[in-house]
């Protein structure tokens, strides 16, 4: 998805799917950000910041820290949130579980 130039910003558990043994998929795309990918960015000083976006959006205890800083993020925040789903998946139990979410 992020090389089609959409960022999905609330990767959770209750967003992926297991279609079968090779198959899986993504839903909910409701916060996703579509960003722009034909623009030079070799003069911006900030340019690991590439596609930046600014909302706090998704489900907190799965969403990466920049995104609870208000500071500038990319599309590396959904991988973020697949290691959340993939260590709930595991465990049983979110790794950053706070109880003032719920």
């Amino acid at each position: 998805m992020h090389l089609k130039g959409v960022v999905h910003r609330d990767m959770n558990p209750t967003n992926v799917f297991l279609v079968d043994n090779d198959n899986i998929k993504i839903l909910d795309f409701n916060v996703s950000k579509l960003i722009e990918k034909d623009t030079d960015y070799s003069t911006d000083e900030d340019s690991k910041f590439k596609y930046s976006l600014f909302t706090k959006t998704g489900t907190p205890i799965y969403t990466a820290p920049e995104m609870h800083s208000s500071s500038r993020y990319s599309e590396s925040v959904d991988l973020w949130g697949v290691g959340c789903v993939l260590y709930t998946m595991l465990l049983g139990e979110p790794p950053f579980f706070e109880r003032s979410y719920f």
